[in-house]
Formats: structure tokens, sequence, C-alpha cells
């Protein structure tokens, strides 16, 4: 699903948009442009619907993406993979967000 904006509260993508009107300190909708990180698995959680792994930037912004997308990443043949010794592996290029229903996520865009 095409994403016009996106939800941010403190720099890492929000996986649902606040409801109603609440308004947090912090929160801040960006337009939705690709955009180049080096990213590396923090976490992963499941719900009632979906599968999600977390990704994390060198500043610890983070970003929901859904297993689905991860797997289309992963067979990508021009997939950036950054290995440093004694580091995570991490997962370099340009992101964009996506939804599946009401949830945000990030997907690879090259």
């Amino acid at each position: 699903m095409a994403v016009e904006r996106a939800p941010y509260f403190n720099g890492s993508l929000l996986r649902h948009a606040p409801a109603g009107m609440l308004q947090l300190n912090g929160l801040e909708w960006r337009d939705n442009k690709p955009f180049r990180s080096s990213l590396r698995v923090v976490g992963k959680y499941e719900t009632s619907k979906t599968a999600v792994v977390e990704l994390a930037d060198s500043n610890g912004h983070k970003y929901p993406m859904f297993v689905a997308d991860l797997v289309k990443m992963l067979q990508n043949p021009n997939l950036g993979i950054g290995i440093t010794e004694g580091a995570p592996l991490a997962f370099v290029g340009s992101w964009i967000v996506c939804r599946r229903g009401s949830a945000y996520g990030i997907r690879y865009a090259g």
C-alpha cells in the first residue's frame, strides 16, 4: 500500500499511528521518501496477524519490517550486506516505508 506520510516518535518509525487526536511529545509525521542507511536486526515480535523484525540504525532509531518483506529482501541478488569483524550483520541500502493494513513497516528499496 502506498504511503505518503509516516509517523515517527523520537526518530523511530511507529508501527501504528496514534489513535484519534492523541498527540505525543516527539511525534512527527514525515513525508515518505526513500532513505539510505545501514540497518541491523535488533529484535523480533509477533502479533496476531504478522511477524515483524525490528531493525535499527547506528543512532538507535528503530524500524519495524514485516517478515514477508525481509524474505523478499534476502532473495534480492543486489542486496548490500555489511560485515565488520566483531560487529552485527548490517543490511546496507535504501529503504521506504510501507503499510500492511493499519501497520507501518519498512521495505528494502535498493
